[in-house]
């Protein structure tokens, strides 16, 4: 039989009223603060993957890989969102909101099952859930694989968390569960393909008293063979290129390493340091937001995050003298996690940043690459803080403490990550929504200048809240999106696009109505086209 967890302090009755009390704090004050992020609108990325489903069919979006991530869940959560909201954003972002406060439930319990501290996983989950770097994933669709990979992540540590103590063989239905949870993990956003890959080794150092954790460990241990097949047949039949990029990064050879190297340790440090410090070091693409840091260039916080980490491996190293094998073991598997999660995103980005000339504050900032990462390093910092002790009185002094700094860290900070939050819509919301309206107006003005039962030829606009790259064709892109067929007012429709490489991008796995939809040239018969 499993052993039950005995928290910390606490008599029989606070066992069962504490926990519960403290996760619901926890995921309150996420739902605070990360809330208004269902107010949010389409940007970016979100477009061309709307017009992906409009073009192609299920299976074929299902499938679709995109800047070299395999999204199988999160396209698939995508598609049903498509399904049953249609354009209205913020069922897409409603969902994302809900999933991020399971995430913050979950890690709760994970925390609380390796440590046994009610107030120290409330401490980990609430500064996981309320940290602005979160709202980069959760308040951009187009990132919600990163926290639907995170969401998986957690289950199976919850698991272990809930057993790690146990000298009971780990069942086969529970190492298939994990299995299938690290698989999905592992296709829903880049993030998860090295994390789900090395999950064999960290089941390893996180169950040492199972006695079949090496079966265990070399049963999910086979998913470093599996995922990169996986990855490799997803873009080889979608012909994308995903497979030549890993092969010439791989050429690199030592500019690889120690590129690599260098923005997985800034990473690391910048998602450190923006969970420990919180709003005071949020930011957005031009700068610091809130706080003393307030105007000032990202480059200046690059100071912070290291001497945050260095103070870090201090405390750490002091945690690994007094630790147990087995708190070691934790502590070790975390941290894996982590580095795993953000090296990467140093593989694939490391090369395009430096080729365009980005600063490396600039290409560790974005905040939709800290969200896994920085999930792990809050279990690491409570693993540290939760003391391992032995005896009655010990443990209630751990309890003791917790809550002392659990309730300053309450008063202290909370209004605080409220004020800096930038998860409420912003400027770029706005703009996004009019930059749709105005496409649209566009289309209705031409449409209703032709005669009834006419064919409307536009020249095709760029729209500039679409995707910085190719693959969404402009205002043809959001007719698709947003019509259900080439027809509008009782006129057919269609778009000139001049540019080859435009229309060769948008036509790429496109249906025949897009193939209809957008033309090189206005045929001969039709009158002068409609130059609005």
């Amino acid at each position: 039989m499993e052993e039950e967890p005995q928290l910390s302090g606490t008599n029989p009755h606070s066992t069962v009223w504490l926990p519960r009390l403290l996760a619901i704090a926890s995921v309150s004050l996420a739902a605070i603060v990360q809330g208004p992020a269902v107010g949010r609108y389409f940007a970016a990325d979100d477009f061309l993957h709307l017009y992906q489903i409009a073009v192609q069919g299920f299976a074929s979006f299902l499938f679709q890989p995109h800047g070299g991530h395999v999204l199988i869940p999160s396209n698939l959560a995508f598609y049903l969102c498509h399904a049953l909201f249609g354009l209205d954003a913020w069922g897409y972002y409603g969902l994302a909101v809900l999933t991020h406060l399971a995430n913050v439930a979950l890690l709760f319990a994970v925390i609380l099952g390796f440590t046994r501290r009610p107030f120290f996983a409330a401490l980990g989950a609430s500064a996981f859930g309320m940290s602005p770097a979160a709202v980069g994933s959760v308040g951009l669709f187009s990132a919600y694989g990163h926290v639907l990979a995170t969401h998986f992540f957690l289950w199976v540590l919850r698991d272990v968390a809930n057993r790690w103590r146990s000298r009971d063989p780990v069942p086969p239905r529970l190492t298939a569960r994990w299995i299938a949870l690290l698989l999905a993990g592992g296709t829903s956003f880049g993030v998860g393909l090295p994390v789900s890959m090395i999950f064999g080794a960290v089941l390893w150092v996180l169950l040492p008293r199972a006695p079949n954790r090496t079966r265990v460990a070399l049963s999910v241990g086979s998913l470093s063979l599996v995922m990169p097949l996986l990855f490799a047949a997803v873009h080889v039949s979608r012909g994308e290129d995903g497979v030549g990029f890993v092969a010439d990064r791989l050429g690199d050879g030592l500019d690889l390493v120690t590129g690599t190297a260098s923005m997985t340790f800034q990473l690391f440090a910048n998602g450190l340091a923006g969970l420990v410090l919180g709003p005071w070091l949020a930011h957005d693409a031009s700068g610091f937001t809130f706080g003393p840091m307030r105007g000032r260039a990202l480059a200046e916080g690059l100071p912070v995050a290291v001497v945050v980490l260095l103070l870090f491996c201090a405390a750490l190293a002091v945690a690994w003298w007094r630790a147990s094998p087995e708190r070691r073991g934790q502590i070790l598997g975390m941290g894996a996690i982590a580095a795993a999660g953000y090296a990467v995103i140093a593989v694939g980005r490391a090369d395009f940043y430096a080729s365009q000339d980005v600063s490396l504050a600039l290409a560790v900032s974005p905040l939709r690459y800290h969200y896994c990462g920085p999930m792990a390093i809050s279990v690491v910092l409570c693993l540290m803080l939760g003391r391992e002790s032995g005896g009655d009185e010990a443990e209630g002094s751990a309890g003791r403490e917790g809550s002392v700094l659990y309730g300053a860290w309450l008063l202290a900070s909370v209004a605080f990550y409220v004020m800096a939050s930038p998860a409420a819509p912003g400027p770029e919301d706005g703009a996004a929504r009019a930059e749709h309206r105005r496409a649209l107006d566009r289309i209705d003005r031409a449409v209703r200048a032709r005669p009834l039962g006419a064919t409307v030829f536009l020249r095709n606009a760029r729209f500039n809240a679409g995707p910085p790259f190719g693959g969404f064709p402009g205002h043809a892109g959001i007719f698709v999106i947003s019509f259900p067929d080439n027809r509008a007012r009782g006129r057919q429709v269609r778009f000139i696009e001049r540019d080859p490489l435009v229309r060769r991008a948008a036509l790429a796995h496109a249906n025949a109505r897009v193939r209809e939809l957008i033309v090189a040239r206005r045929p001969q018969k039709f009158p002068p086209a409609n130059r609005d």
